[in-house]
């Protein structure tokens, strides 16, 4: 399984420049556009503020980099004022004991590592 961390990136400009409502409405649109981007059975979640959490159960390493090759390629959203997303990941095989709680750090401190950019 792999665990992605995404990132609004600029959500605070659009906060302070055009007000909450208009963060908010981002915050749907991405929302939205991520929805569209993953599977069915993978589980989306805000995670907080800006953030997101997608759990992609029988991903791995190859499914997660052709996940953002995919992205990269492709405008996700409904229109071309999306902000990029800041991206980390982590990933485990079957049979490890780590916890969701240890997924998500490995992932949000691979973001701030600078490891991927949608």
């Amino acid at each position: 399984m792999a665990l992605l961390f995404l990132d609004v990136d600029g959500l605070k400009a659009v906060n302070d420049e055009l007000g909450h409502v208009a963060g908010d409405r981002l915050l749907v649109e991405v929302a939205d556009a991520l929805q569209r981007r993953f599977r069915s059975e993978d589980q989306l979640a805000r995670w907080g503020g800006d953030e997101f959490c997608v759990l992609l159960d029988g991903a791995d390493g190859e499914g997660v980099e052709a996940i953002m090759a995919d992205w990269a390629k492709t405008d996700p959203g409904t229109t071309d004022e999306l902000p990029r997303l800041s991206l980390g990941s982590s990933i485990r095989q079957p049979g490890s004991s780590s916890s969701i709680e240890q997924l998500i750090d490995e992932a949000d401190h691979a973001m701030y590592a600078g490891r991927g950019v949608l």
